[in-house]
């Protein structure tokens, strides 16, 4: 959450540090959003195919990748192409941590574990993303906005991966 945070409050601040006409902030966004609209829609028959965790653990990895790339985007057409993987990434996030929490929550409180979920994604997740973000930017330039988010998705990608392992009912490694 942090990430997806920084990235959409400082996108047109990266654009304009590469130096590409702002046009491509509008094109990259709408690229994005398109594709996470496709996701979400299809987010039944998605988890009718894969599980929850290895989607969770696909989205964690992809977007360790697309921050990766972001550090190095150079031009319009790649910083639409990362935002596409955003729109995935993104979609996949949420239709599976949705379904973790749903099915992880007590009966007698279904809106509770949903509560919290939006709370740490969108309330504490995003506002300490934009804040950290708002130092980065503010100290260095907008490209390490993209590194520190690629950190962040280091360390989901090591909780995702602990989750695959639980939910897998694998108790050795190898």
């Amino acid at each position: 959450a942090p990430a997806h945070m920084a990235h959409g409050s400082f996108l047109s601040l990266h654009v304009k540090f590469l130096g590409l006409p702002t046009i491509w902030t509008g094109i990259a966004i709408s690229a994005g959003i398109c594709l996470e609209i496709f996701v979400m829609a299809n987010g039944e028959r998605i988890l009718d195919r894969y599980s929850e965790e290895k989607l969770f653990f696909f989205a964690t990895c992809l977007a360790f990748l697309r921050w990766l790339a972001m550090f190095y985007v150079g031009t319009g057409w790649l910083l639409t192409l990362c935002q596409l993987s955003h729109g995935l990434t993104f979609g996949l996030f949420c239709i599976s941590a949705v379904s973790m929490v749903s099915k992880r929550t007590s009966q007698e409180a279904p809106v509770t574990g949903q509560a919290l979920l939006a709370a740490a994604v969108g309330g504490v997740g995003s506002g300490g993303g934009v804040l950290l973000a708002s130092h980065i930017e503010s100290n260095y330039s907008t490209q390490y906005i993209y590194l520190g988010n690629m950190v962040l998705a280091g360390l989901a990608v090591l909780v995702a991966w602990r989750i695959l392992w639980i939910s897998s009912g694998i108790r050795k490694i190898g």
